[in-house]
Protein backbone atom coordinates (compact mmCIF):
# COMPACT_ATOMS: atom_id res chain seq x y z
CA UNK A 1 0.00 0.00 0.00
CA UNK A 2 3.06 2.68 0.74
CA UNK A 3 4.04 1.71 -2.87
CA UNK A 4 0.87 2.29 -4.17
CA UNK A 5 0.45 5.60 -2.22
CA UNK A 6 3.82 6.56 -3.17
CA UNK A 7 3.56 6.64 -6.78
CA UNK A 8 -0.27 8.49 -6.88
CA UNK A 9 1.25 10.75 -4.63
CA UNK A 10 4.16 11.65 -7.19
CA UNK A 11 1.95 11.18 -10.05
CA UNK A 12 0.17 14.37 -8.39
CA UNK A 13 3.17 16.32 -7.59
CA UNK A 14 4.02 16.13 -11.26
CA UNK A 15 1.12 17.19 -12.56
CA UNK A 16 0.47 14.06 -14.54
CA UNK A 17 -2.62 13.16 -13.05
CA UNK A 18 -4.62 16.57 -14.07
CA UNK A 19 -2.71 16.26 -17.82
CA UNK A 20 -4.16 12.75 -18.20
CA UNK A 21 -7.77 13.90 -16.88
CA UNK A 22 -7.85 17.13 -18.72
CA UNK A 23 -6.71 14.71 -22.11
CA UNK A 24 -9.42 12.27 -21.93
CA UNK A 25 -12.10 15.09 -21.05
CA UNK A 26 -14.07 15.09 -24.46
CA UNK A 27 -16.67 17.69 -22.92
CA UNK A 28 -17.95 18.21 -20.22
CA UNK A 29 -17.75 15.37 -17.04
CA UNK A 30 -19.33 15.35 -13.16
CA UNK A 31 -17.66 14.02 -10.72
CA UNK A 32 -20.01 13.15 -7.76
CA UNK A 33 -18.26 12.80 -4.37
CA UNK A 34 -19.99 11.05 -1.77
CA UNK A 35 -18.70 12.22 1.84
CA UNK A 36 -21.08 11.25 5.28
CA UNK A 37 -20.08 13.60 7.82
CA UNK A 38 -17.34 15.95 8.05
CA UNK A 39 -15.78 15.41 11.78
CA UNK A 40 -13.07 17.54 13.32
CA UNK A 41 -10.86 15.19 13.61
CA UNK A 42 -9.70 11.26 11.16
CA UNK A 43 -12.92 9.02 12.42
CA UNK A 44 -14.84 5.81 10.93
CA UNK A 45 -17.13 6.82 7.72
CA UNK A 46 -16.06 10.83 8.29
CA UNK A 47 -13.46 12.68 6.60
CA UNK A 48 -11.53 15.64 9.03
CA UNK A 49 -12.60 18.98 8.36
CA UNK A 50 -8.88 19.81 7.85
CA UNK A 51 -8.46 17.26 4.92
CA UNK A 52 -12.19 18.45 3.63
CA UNK A 53 -10.56 21.54 3.43
CA UNK A 54 -7.59 20.28 1.42
CA UNK A 55 -10.68 18.62 -0.91
CA UNK A 56 -11.95 22.34 -1.63
CA UNK A 57 -9.29 23.82 -2.25
CA UNK A 58 -8.37 20.70 -5.11
CA UNK A 59 -11.93 21.36 -6.70
CA UNK A 60 -10.89 24.54 -7.46
CA UNK A 61 -7.66 23.78 -9.01
CA UNK A 62 -9.32 21.61 -11.05
CA UNK A 63 -12.51 22.66 -12.15
CA UNK A 64 -15.61 24.09 -11.01
CA UNK A 65 -18.49 23.26 -7.88
CA UNK A 66 -21.50 22.39 -9.31
CA UNK A 67 -25.30 20.89 -8.03
CA UNK A 68 -27.46 18.35 -8.86
CA UNK A 69 -30.01 20.61 -10.83
CA UNK A 70 -27.32 20.91 -13.22
CA UNK A 71 -27.02 17.43 -13.63
CA UNK A 72 -30.37 16.53 -13.85
CA UNK A 73 -30.67 19.70 -17.05
CA UNK A 74 -27.50 17.53 -18.08
CA UNK A 75 -28.95 14.40 -18.48
CA UNK A 76 -32.20 15.72 -20.18
CA UNK A 77 -30.30 17.25 -22.76
CA UNK A 78 -30.41 20.85 -21.46
CA UNK A 79 -27.78 22.93 -22.41
CA UNK A 80 -24.95 23.81 -19.37
CA UNK A 81 -23.16 26.81 -18.78
CA UNK A 82 -19.54 27.45 -20.17
CA UNK A 83 -17.13 26.58 -18.14
CA UNK A 84 -14.53 24.20 -16.90
CA UNK A 85 -14.99 20.52 -18.33
CA UNK A 86 -14.90 18.68 -14.92
CA UNK A 87 -17.21 19.51 -12.23
CA UNK A 88 -17.60 18.46 -9.07
CA UNK A 89 -20.71 17.89 -6.69
CA UNK A 90 -20.28 17.62 -3.42
CA UNK A 91 -22.95 15.22 -1.70
CA UNK A 92 -23.20 14.07 2.12
CA UNK A 93 -25.45 11.02 3.24
CA UNK A 94 -27.11 10.83 6.27
CA UNK A 95 -27.54 14.46 7.99
CA UNK A 96 -25.35 14.39 10.24
CA UNK A 97 -25.11 17.42 12.79
CA UNK A 98 -21.22 17.74 11.80
CA UNK A 99 -22.05 18.55 7.76
CA UNK A 100 -23.82 21.72 9.52
CA UNK A 101 -21.17 22.38 12.09
CA UNK A 102 -17.99 21.95 10.23
CA UNK A 103 -18.39 21.53 6.22
CA UNK A 104 -21.09 24.49 6.12
CA UNK A 105 -18.62 27.09 7.68
CA UNK A 106 -15.76 26.15 4.92
CA UNK A 107 -17.91 25.88 2.11
CA UNK A 108 -19.03 29.36 2.57
CA UNK A 109 -15.18 30.23 3.29
CA UNK A 110 -14.78 28.76 -0.36
CA UNK A 111 -17.59 29.64 -1.48
CA UNK A 112 -19.13 26.38 -3.11
CA UNK A 113 -22.10 24.33 -2.30
CA UNK A 114 -22.99 20.48 -1.48
CA UNK A 115 -26.61 18.46 -1.11
CA UNK A 116 -27.35 16.72 1.80
CA UNK A 117 -29.54 13.55 1.88
CA UNK A 118 -31.95 13.53 4.51
CA UNK A 119 -33.73 10.32 6.48
CA UNK A 120 -36.25 12.33 7.90
CA UNK A 121 -37.28 9.63 10.18
CA UNK A 122 -33.77 9.67 11.99
CA UNK A 123 -33.75 13.44 12.45
CA UNK A 124 -37.24 12.59 14.51
CA UNK A 125 -35.64 9.88 16.91
CA UNK A 126 -32.91 12.05 17.84
CA UNK A 127 -30.60 9.23 17.65
CA UNK A 128 -27.33 7.97 16.33
CA UNK A 129 -27.88 5.31 12.86
CA UNK A 130 -27.95 1.84 14.63
CA UNK A 131 -25.01 1.28 12.91
CA UNK A 132 -22.69 3.03 15.08
CA UNK A 133 -23.93 1.56 18.08
CA UNK A 134 -21.72 -1.07 17.12
CA UNK A 135 -19.12 0.81 15.53
CA UNK A 136 -15.83 1.92 17.31
CA UNK A 137 -13.12 0.52 19.93
CA UNK A 138 -14.95 1.73 23.20
CA UNK A 139 -16.05 -1.47 25.29
CA UNK A 140 -20.28 -0.73 24.89
CA UNK A 141 -19.68 -0.77 21.11
CA UNK A 142 -17.29 -4.13 21.70
CA UNK A 143 -19.55 -5.93 23.47
CA UNK A 144 -22.71 -4.94 21.03
CA UNK A 145 -20.79 -6.65 18.12
CA UNK A 146 -20.09 -9.56 20.53
CA UNK A 147 -23.62 -10.21 21.38
CA UNK A 148 -25.14 -10.11 17.80
CA UNK A 149 -22.11 -12.47 16.37
CA UNK A 150 -23.06 -14.96 19.42
CA UNK A 151 -26.78 -14.69 17.87
CA UNK A 152 -25.43 -15.73 14.47
CA UNK A 153 -24.14 -12.40 12.60
CA UNK A 154 -21.10 -11.40 10.91
CA UNK A 155 -19.93 -15.46 10.07
CA UNK A 156 -17.53 -15.00 12.83
CA UNK A 157 -15.31 -18.48 13.02
CA UNK A 158 -15.59 -17.26 16.75
CA UNK A 159 -17.64 -14.85 18.38
CA UNK A 160 -14.60 -13.10 20.01
CA UNK A 161 -13.34 -11.76 16.69
CA UNK A 162 -16.06 -9.79 16.76
CA UNK A 163 -15.21 -7.41 19.50
CA UNK A 164 -11.53 -6.27 17.66
CA UNK A 165 -13.75 -5.46 14.51
CA UNK A 166 -14.21 -1.62 14.99
CA UNK A 167 -16.03 -0.83 11.53
CA UNK A 168 -17.80 -4.08 11.11
CA UNK A 169 -19.56 -3.63 7.88
CA UNK A 170 -19.36 -7.95 7.70
CA UNK A 171 -21.57 -7.14 10.28
CA UNK A 172 -23.47 -4.73 9.13
CA UNK A 173 -24.21 -6.13 6.18
CA UNK A 174 -25.38 -9.72 7.22
CA UNK A 175 -27.90 -8.18 9.53
CA UNK A 176 -28.86 -5.97 6.40
CA UNK A 177 -29.02 -9.34 4.69
CA UNK A 178 -30.72 -11.18 6.92
CA UNK A 179 -33.21 -9.13 8.57
CA UNK A 180 -36.05 -7.75 6.15
CA UNK A 181 -36.16 -4.12 5.77
CA UNK A 182 -40.01 -4.31 6.60
CA UNK A 183 -39.36 -5.40 9.53
CA UNK A 184 -35.65 -4.08 10.81
CA UNK A 185 -37.19 -1.05 13.24
CA UNK A 186 -39.12 -3.53 15.59
CA UNK A 187 -36.37 -6.06 15.21
CA UNK A 188 -33.62 -3.43 15.91
CA UNK A 189 -35.49 -2.13 18.95
CA UNK A 190 -36.16 -4.91 20.58
CA UNK A 191 -32.24 -6.42 20.14
CA UNK A 192 -30.69 -3.07 21.24
CA UNK A 193 -32.17 -3.42 24.48
CA UNK A 194 -29.81 -4.95 26.20
CA UNK A 195 -27.23 -3.14 24.39
CA UNK A 196 -25.11 -0.37 26.48
CA UNK A 197 -25.16 2.96 25.23
CA UNK A 198 -22.77 4.29 23.11
CA UNK A 199 -19.63 6.07 24.11
CA UNK A 200 -16.53 8.40 22.99
CA UNK A 201 -16.35 10.04 19.85
CA UNK A 202 -18.82 8.54 17.37
CA UNK A 203 -21.79 9.11 20.16
CA UNK A 204 -21.26 12.73 19.72
CA UNK A 205 -20.25 12.96 16.18
CA UNK A 206 -22.80 10.12 14.88
CA UNK A 207 -25.60 12.83 15.78
CA UNK A 208 -28.31 13.30 13.47
CA UNK A 209 -28.58 17.27 12.46
CA UNK A 210 -32.05 18.69 13.47
CA UNK A 211 -34.88 20.38 11.13
CA UNK A 212 -33.74 23.76 13.03
CA UNK A 213 -30.02 23.26 12.36
CA UNK A 214 -30.35 22.18 8.87
CA UNK A 215 -32.24 25.10 7.71
CA UNK A 216 -29.21 27.60 9.02
CA UNK A 217 -27.23 26.08 6.23
CA UNK A 218 -29.54 26.36 3.42
CA UNK A 219 -26.92 29.28 2.14
CA UNK A 220 -24.49 26.25 1.11
CA UNK A 221 -26.85 23.49 1.29
CA UNK A 222 -29.32 22.05 -0.75
CA UNK A 223 -31.78 19.07 0.26
CA UNK A 224 -32.10 15.72 -0.94
CA UNK A 225 -33.83 12.31 0.23
CA UNK A 226 -32.37 9.22 1.48
CA UNK A 227 -35.39 7.28 2.54
CA UNK A 228 -37.54 7.87 5.56
CA UNK A 229 -35.38 5.99 7.68
CA UNK A 230 -32.45 4.76 6.02
CA UNK A 231 -34.07 1.88 4.05
CA UNK A 232 -32.42 -0.02 1.31
CA UNK A 233 -35.32 -0.40 -1.16
CA UNK A 234 -33.60 -2.85 -3.41
CA UNK A 235 -34.22 -5.40 -0.18
CA UNK A 236 -37.68 -4.25 0.20
CA UNK A 237 -40.58 -7.20 -0.38
CA UNK A 238 -43.23 -4.86 0.05
CA UNK A 239 -43.49 -2.13 -2.47
CA UNK A 240 -46.05 -0.74 -0.48
CA UNK A 241 -43.42 -0.10 2.28
CA UNK A 242 -41.30 0.93 -0.23
CA UNK A 243 -43.44 3.54 -2.17
CA UNK A 244 -44.27 4.88 1.68
CA UNK A 245 -40.38 5.07 2.54
CA UNK A 246 -39.62 7.05 -0.81
CA UNK A 247 -42.96 9.52 -0.43
CA UNK A 248 -42.70 9.85 3.43
CA UNK A 249 -39.60 11.22 3.07
CA UNK A 250 -39.75 13.96 -0.03
CA UNK A 251 -42.89 15.10 1.62
CA UNK A 252 -41.18 15.57 5.00
CA UNK A 253 -38.22 17.81 3.56
CA UNK A 254 -40.50 20.12 1.60
CA UNK A 255 -42.97 20.65 4.48
CA UNK A 256 -40.03 21.08 6.99
CA UNK A 257 -37.61 23.06 5.14
CA UNK A 258 -39.80 24.45 2.82
CA UNK A 259 -37.93 23.58 -0.55
CA UNK A 260 -38.13 21.17 -3.45
CA UNK A 261 -36.36 17.82 -3.27
CA UNK A 262 -36.01 16.27 -6.66
CA UNK A 263 -33.03 14.40 -5.85
CA UNK A 264 -32.32 11.32 -4.42
CA UNK A 265 -29.67 8.87 -3.16
CA UNK A 266 -30.13 4.84 -2.88
CA UNK A 267 -29.12 3.95 1.27
CA UNK A 268 -25.95 1.97 0.68
CA UNK A 269 -25.85 2.48 -3.13
CA UNK A 270 -24.78 -0.94 -4.05
CA UNK A 271 -26.10 -2.59 -7.20
CA UNK A 272 -28.25 -4.98 -5.57
CA UNK A 273 -29.80 -1.93 -3.37
CA UNK A 274 -31.65 -0.56 -6.53
CA UNK A 275 -33.95 -1.88 -9.72
CA UNK A 276 -36.84 -1.35 -12.09
CA UNK A 277 -39.10 -0.74 -9.44
CA UNK A 278 -37.30 1.06 -7.59
CA UNK A 279 -36.80 3.91 -10.29
CA UNK A 280 -40.56 3.28 -10.90
CA UNK A 281 -41.07 4.33 -7.02
CA UNK A 282 -38.75 7.05 -7.32
CA UNK A 283 -40.25 8.75 -10.30
CA UNK A 284 -43.60 8.34 -9.81
CA UNK A 285 -43.18 9.98 -6.63
CA UNK A 286 -41.76 13.03 -8.19
CA UNK A 287 -37.78 12.89 -7.87
CA UNK A 288 -35.77 13.34 -11.20
CA UNK A 289 -32.46 11.84 -10.04
CA UNK A 290 -30.84 8.99 -8.26
CA UNK A 291 -26.76 8.62 -7.05
CA UNK A 292 -25.88 5.27 -6.24
CA UNK A 293 -22.14 4.37 -4.44
CA UNK A 294 -20.44 2.47 -7.98
CA UNK A 295 -17.70 4.87 -8.95
CA UNK A 296 -17.31 7.07 -11.97
CA UNK A 297 -17.88 10.01 -13.59
CA UNK A 298 -20.99 11.35 -15.36
CA UNK A 299 -20.96 12.12 -18.87
CA UNK A 300 -23.56 12.36 -21.56
CA UNK A 301 -25.73 9.85 -21.86
CA UNK A 302 -25.65 8.03 -17.70
CA UNK A 303 -29.27 6.52 -16.72
CA UNK A 304 -30.57 9.08 -14.11
CA UNK A 305 -31.36 6.56 -11.77
CA UNK A 306 -28.03 4.92 -11.62
CA UNK A 307 -25.59 7.80 -11.27
CA UNK A 308 -21.96 7.09 -10.31
CA UNK A 309 -19.99 8.51 -7.05
CA UNK A 310 -17.04 8.32 -5.91
CA UNK A 311 -16.54 7.44 -1.95
CA UNK A 312 -14.85 9.34 0.17
CA UNK A 313 -13.42 9.05 3.90
CA UNK A 314 -10.40 10.28 5.03
CA UNK A 315 -8.95 10.05 1.47
CA UNK A 316 -5.79 12.56 0.49
CA UNK A 317 -6.58 14.51 -2.12
CA UNK A 318 -3.61 12.89 -4.49
CA UNK A 319 -5.84 9.51 -3.98
CA UNK A 320 -8.85 11.20 -4.77
CA UNK A 321 -6.91 12.55 -8.10
CA UNK A 322 -5.65 9.14 -9.30
CA UNK A 323 -9.63 7.69 -9.13
CA UNK A 324 -10.81 10.72 -11.17
CA UNK A 325 -7.87 10.07 -13.57
CA UNK A 326 -8.54 6.39 -14.07
CA UNK A 327 -5.07 5.41 -12.68
CA UNK A 328 -6.21 4.02 -9.11
CA UNK A 329 -8.59 1.76 -11.13
CA UNK A 330 -5.99 0.32 -13.73
CA UNK A 331 -3.28 0.11 -11.11
CA UNK A 332 -5.48 -2.46 -8.77
CA UNK A 333 -6.93 -4.07 -11.60
CA UNK A 334 -3.29 -4.93 -13.12
CA UNK A 335 -2.52 -5.45 -9.46
CA UNK A 336 -5.48 -8.22 -9.04
CA UNK A 337 -4.60 -9.64 -12.51
CA UNK A 338 -0.65 -10.08 -11.10
CA UNK A 339 -2.16 -11.80 -8.00
CA UNK A 340 -4.52 -14.24 -9.98
CA UNK A 341 -1.43 -15.34 -12.26
CA UNK A 342 1.02 -16.40 -9.05
CA UNK A 343 -2.13 -17.91 -7.48
CA UNK A 344 -1.76 -20.59 -10.46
Amino acid sequence: MKCRSSVFYSLYKTGFLRALTNRASGGVRYCILAYHGISRKPLSLFTSAPLFESHLRFFARWGVVTSMDEIAGYLRGERVLEGPNLRFVLTFDDGYANVVQNAAPLLRKHRQRGIVYLNPGLIEKTTIPWYFEITGTERPARENRRSLAEAGFGDYKVSGQAEGDAWPMRLIDDIIAKVPPEGFEPWWKETSARFNPPTGEISVEGGIATWEQLGTAGDVLNFGSHTYSHCILGLCRDEKYMRDQVVRSKAAIEVRLGVKCPHFAYPRGRETDYNGRTQQVLAAAGHETAVTTQSGLVAAGVNCWKIPRFCIGETPVYELAARISGVMGQWDGNVSKLRGLIRR
